[in-house]
């Protein structure tokens, strides 16, 4: 019985594990379908709602209604396309120290063109906590997987950029950060000058690592920030258990409870208080 509740625990353990693993996610576009000078969202924003504020910017029918972190779309301001860069590993801390985002005036480091597309961006949002949902992204977006090899091929040869209809393209990125940076880097360019800027260029993960204790701190303490969204005062998003948390009551409960259960059974045991030295005599009645 205990070694199947401890099993229980650690299957447990390790599908809270799987399902709190969070991405971070930088948009940027030309045009002001985003936060005008940039949006940060302190917040986890989860893998439904991502998904789904991708779908509403490119006009498409939503299932749940995303957080409110974009401007109003209307057929006259829908990008012409929608595109996803996904690498296949990056986490939210990895993210941070391969940019040196630790540093007092970061470079950018190893995304030192995504850094510098952000900041000159008509309008930009920065999601550090996007939750991962494995399966068909490019499905629960919306659009198409095109690989990345393909993709300057793949726009050049159709009037994706210019048929007034909005695709949303999703890219897996294999190659090592810095060289996928200055892919993407390239296809903003061209995407950019042949869209005269009604394009949203998305570079995220597809694996990432778990919820860090940062994001706990970061909604706990974000009442702290000035953080807008659309001009508005953003109210943080309370935060009051993590699933390592979680994980170590329920390990420490079970712990707690089979030593005092332990500590029953042996306060149970009952022995004589005295023992005899000697036998009793032979013939004697008691």
């Amino acid at each position: 019985t205990a070694m199947r509740l401890l099993g229980a625990i650690s299957a447990f353990s390790a599908i809270a594990c799987a399902q709190s693993q969070t991405v971070p996610a930088f948009m940027w576009s030309g045009s002001d379908l985003l936060e005008s000078g940039g949006s940060f969202h302190p917040g986890k924003v989860e893998a439904t709602e991502f998904h789904d504020l991708v779908r509403t910017l490119s006009g498409q029918d939503v299932r749940y209604e995303p957080t409110d972190l974009v401007a109003e779309v209307t057929e006259e301001n829908l990008p012409e396309v929608i595109i996803v860069f996904r690498h296949q590993q990056l986490s939210t801390d990895h993210f941070s120290e391969l940019a040196n985002a630790y540093a007092d005036e970061t470079d950018g480091g190893l995304f030192a063109q995504l850094k510098d597309r952000m900041d000159n961006a008509e309008s930009s949002l920065t999601l550090p906590y996007v939750g991962i949902k494995y399966g068909n992204v490019a499905k629960f977006m919306g659009g198409s997987t095109v690989v990345a090899p393909e993709l300057e091929e793949y726009l050049t040869s159709s009037d994706i950029l210019t048929n007034s209809e909005t695709e949303v393209l999703v890219v897996p990125l294999h190659a090592p950060y810095a060289d996928a940076d200055t892919f993407v880097q390239g296809i903003h360019d061209y995407v950019m000058e042949q869209t005269d800027g009604k394009a949203i260029l998305v570079q995220s993960g597809l694996h990432g690592g778990p919820e860090p204790a940062a994001l706990r701190r970061l909604s706990l303490g974000a009442e702290d920030y000035d953080y807008t969204v659309e001009g508005e005062p953003y109210e943080p998003h309370w935060v009051y258990i993590t699933p390592t948390i979680l994980e170590g009551l329920i390990v420490g409960f079970a712990f707690i409870t089979t030593v005092l259960t332990g500590l029953c059974c042996i306060m149970q045991i009952q022995a004589p208080s005295q023992f005899a030295r000697e036998l009793p005599a032979r013939g004697k009645e008691f």
